[in-house]
């Protein structure tokens, strides 16, 4: 079959079906060119895709970062609490400290989250903790 024979062939009702073979076959790798890729590439910004991806990261990061806020407002009213002698149930004390440890892990992941404000208050809650489970103080 010659390449005159194959043009023959090509009409148009193929030539998208000929397009999508052609671009499968030529990948020019040494120049680092691909057509799927840039393809993909420019219909992803047409669509604005790339766009939508980085606001979903932005609100992820925004939601971490109020998740930890919550975690350490809690961390400080339950050691407020127990300085002012309100028991809790051992369950109250179990969340809390998940709280803490869930805390500790985004400020470790997260160097640029200014932390420092609950090292004191996570301590009194784990000796607490420790004292209640020594003399079954728990409410």
């Amino acid at each position: 079959m010659k390449i005159i024979d194959i043009i023959k062939l090509i009409d148009s009702r193929n030539i998208l079906f000929f397009i999508i073979l052609l671009l499968s076959l030529i990948e020019i790798t040494p120049l680092k060119l691909s057509p799927w890729g840039w393809f993909w590439g420019s219909i992803s910004r047409l669509l604005g895709i790339q766009d939508l991806s980085n606001r979903v990261d932005r609100l992820e990061n925004y939601i971490n970062k109020n998740q930890a806020i919550t975690y350490r407002t809690r961390i400080l009213r339950f050691s407020d609490e127990m300085y002012n002698n309100v028991l809790h149930s051992r369950e109250a004390f179990e969340q809390i400290l998940e709280d803490i440890d869930n805390y500790n892990k985004y400020c470790y992941e997260h160097p640029e989250f200014i932390n420092g404000k609950t090292i004191n208050a996570a301590k009194h809650i784990n000796d607490k903790y420790n004292e209640c489970l020594e003399k079954h103080k728990f409410i």
